[in-house]
């Protein structure tokens, strides 16, 4: 015991010598080129460019990662009996109203991207979805978004054999209307 006793007596002499203080009043600057205020009181002026562009910005659209997380708590949530946001996955697919702001390019990309990633998890329950996305305007579209609707349409028919009549109706269809338009212009 007067073995601990000793070194608890000598623990703070040590620790002093060991551990140099420093000074917290006093802040070190990498920088010295910025320059200080003349009163630590007074705040810089700021002044305004009078030509400034000022731009609209789009409305704010989510991360494809967001998307793709809520699209599949939707459809797993609509199998459990709540149907809310399934719904709302199915209006950004459904022709837009006069008064339904339509869904932008990227959105409808990521939404597709992401049902592309879950199509696993579109079975008979959710043929409504399915079919809205079917009945979706995707030939007037982008060649990136139709080459990503057409992988989604492979996966689909690979994934859910069940969909493989309704993939080929809507095929035929879209095919055969835009062959005779195309064929009397």
């Amino acid at each position: 015991m007067t073995s601990a006793t000793r070194l608890v007596g000598l623990t703070p002499a040590l620790v002093a010598k060991q551990m140099p203080r420093r000074s917290t009043l006093v802040r070190k600057r990498d920088n010295d080129d910025i320059p200080q205020p003349s009163s630590p009181s007074k705040r810089s002026k700021v002044s305004f460019d009078s030509d400034v562009e000022v731009c609209i910005v789009e409305p704010w659209e989510k991360s494809p990662a967001v998307i793709q997380d809520s699209v599949r708590r939707a459809i797993q949530k609509h199998e459990a009996g709540d149907s809310e946001n399934y719904e709302r996955v199915k209006i950004i697919y459904a022709p837009t109203k006069s008064d339904q702001d339509p869904a932008t390019a990227t959105t409808l990309k990521n939404y597709t991207a992401a049902l592309l990633s879950h199509v696993s998890l579109l079975d008979k329950r959710c043929a409504d979805l399915v079919h809205a996305v079917l009945d979706s305007d995707w030939l007037a579209r982008s060649a990136d978004y139709v080459q990503l609707f057409t992988q989604f349409l492979a996966n689909l028919v690979s994934a859910q054999g069940l969909f493989l009549p309704d993939v080929l109706r809507m095929l035929a269809d879209n095919l055969t209307s835009s062959r005779t338009a195309s064929c009397y212009a």
